[in-house]
């Protein structure tokens, strides 16, 4: 199975290096997608194998300054705000909080989905979104394509879709088994609210930037909202709910 996975792998990644943006987002959310790699194997090492090579290709692209093309800023300047070293310290503190864990093991697996998903998800945002390229012109009009930061929550959205289509099937196969909340892709219903809730979060990012059609918002909104519902779990939505009366209260 790995020598069949292999080319696969390859072809992914080399899609992934053309498009940073979207390897971004597939580092901080891609795993549960996964997941069918790991029942076809009955070994989860290809998952988190494939994970963290995905991780190479944004932290390269980084190192390289390549993502960030206007002329006279450094992208790195952008990592100096308060909320990334919020984060940053945050960080520390559950990882050396988790050395003295009852349950270390339990701990250092919540500790490294805090770094590779949501501290990724905040660098990603802080580098990329609202963030403008000079783009080629043709006859005084942009060329084709869209801004970074908007290729990031598109990615992070499309994801997100994946996982819901997943989730609509699992309702219908009960394929994961589940009893009154929805389960998908091995993740618990916390994990499929989280991930639904993220979904929105970058559907209405994207509606505010005027960069979503209504004919496909309006789907994906009803969607996403009903994977949230099915997963019944109520910590995912308070911090939904937490997440835009911050957005709400920082909106200029």
């Amino acid at each position: 199975p790995y020598a069949l996975l292999a080319p696969v792998g390859l072809a992914c990644l080399s899609w992934l290096w053309r498009r940073p943006e979207y390897a971004l987002a597939f580092f901080a959310l891609g795993a549960p997608i996964l997941d069918p790699i790991t029942l076809a194997v009955h070994d989860q090492r290809p998952v988190f194998l494939v994970v963290r090579i995905a991780a190479f290709v944004p932290l390269a692209l980084l190192s390289w300054n390549r993502m960030w093309g206007v002329p006279g800023s450094s992208a790195f300047g952008r990592l100096r705000q308060p909320a990334v070293g919020f984060a940053l310290l945050f960080g520390l503190l559950l990882t050396v909080g988790s050395w003295k864990s009852p349950a270390p093991i339990y701990g250092a697996m919540k500790v490294s989905f805090y770094w590779h998903t949501n501290f990724a998800l905040l660098i990603s945002a802080v580098l990329l979104v609202d963030r403008r390229f000079e783009r080629p012109t043709i006859d005084g009009h942009s060329s084709a394509g869209r801004e970074p930061g908007v290729e990031f929550l598109f990615g992070v959205l499309w994801l997100q879709f994946a996982l819901a289509v997943g989730g609509i099937w699992n309702y219908v196969t009960h394929f994961y088994p589940w009893n009154t909340r929805l389960v998908a892709f091995g993740m618990n219903p916390i994990w499929v609210a989280r991930h639904a809730n993220l979904g929105l979060l970058a559907l209405l990012a994207l509606w505010s930037m005027r960069r979503i059609r209504v004919s496909l918002a309006v789907p994906l909104f009803l969607l996403l909202a009903w994977l949230s519902v099915a997963a019944a779990s109520r910590g995912p939505t308070l911090a939904l709910f937490g997440a835009l009366v911050v957005w709400f209260a920082l909106a200029p």
